[in-house]
């Protein structure tokens, strides 16, 4: 009978740690899909002011997109730093 009752008690054991275990694995992947779809739009984004600074400089000139241009830059590397900034942040949670 106390051999039935240990048996019970670690197996509910086993089954508390598989499930806490399962938990953390599932944030963690969700937390991955997060920065790569964060990564995805940043991307998108980038892409998008790339081509905005190529039609004004076709449209404009290069000296009076020169201040947009260099904004567009400052954006995309601050995007990329916060994306980058969460990974880390992730990785020490």
């Amino acid at each position: 009978m106390n051999l039935k009752i240990k048996s019970n008690a670690l197996l509910a054991t086993l089954v508390l740690v598989a499930a806490t275990t399962q938990a953390f694995a599932e944030e963690k992947l969700s937390e991955k899909a997060g920065y790569q779809a964060e990564k995805t739009g940043n991307a998108i984004k980038e892409g998008y002011r790339n081509a905005k600074d190529e039609w004004c400089e076709t449209v404009d000139g290069k000296i009076k997109c020169l201040p947009k241009k260099v904004m567009h830059k400052t954006e995309t590397a601050s995007e990329q730093i916060g994306t980058e900034a969460k990974k880390v942040k992730n990785k020490v949670d």
